[in-house]
C-alpha cells in the first residue's frame, strides 16, 4: 500500500490519522506507548519521521515514514547529520 500524500502540517494530521486506523499508536524504535490523554485536540507526542530523507528523494507515503517518540526522533536525526558527515569527511573518523 503505497498512500501519498502532499507536503504541509495538514497532510501530516492525515498520515496520523491513517496510521491510527492501522493500529500505529506506539513508537516503531523503543514501543513508547503515550497515555490516551495526551493525544487529544490533534495534539500527539509522537512524530512522523522520514526514513530516506525527503531531501534525499524519499517519498511521503507511509511506507517511508516511521512513528517516533521524540527522543527516538532525535537519535534518528542525529544519526542521520553524523552519516552525512561520515560520508563527506571521512578522514574526520580515523
Amino acid at each position: 500500500m503505497e498512500n501519498q500524500f502532499p507536503r504541509g502540517s495538514r497532510n501530516e494530521s492525515r498520515i496520523k490519522k491513517r496510521l491510527l486506523e492501522i493500529e500505529l499508536d506506539f513508537c516503531e524504535i523503543c514501543n513508547y506507548k503515550p497515555p490516551s490523554f495526551m493525544r487529544t485536540n490533534g495534539n500527539d507526542p509522537l512524530h512522523l519521521h522520514h526514513i530516506k530523507p525527503y531531501k534525499l528523494g524519499g517519498s511521503d507515503s507511509l511506507i517511508n515514514r516511521i512513528y517516533l517518540c521524540p527522543n527516538c526522533h532525535s537519535i534518528a536525526d542525529y544519526l542521520a547529520r553524523l552519516s552525512d558527515v561520515y560520508h563527506k569527511r571521512p578522514d574526520l573518523f580515523n
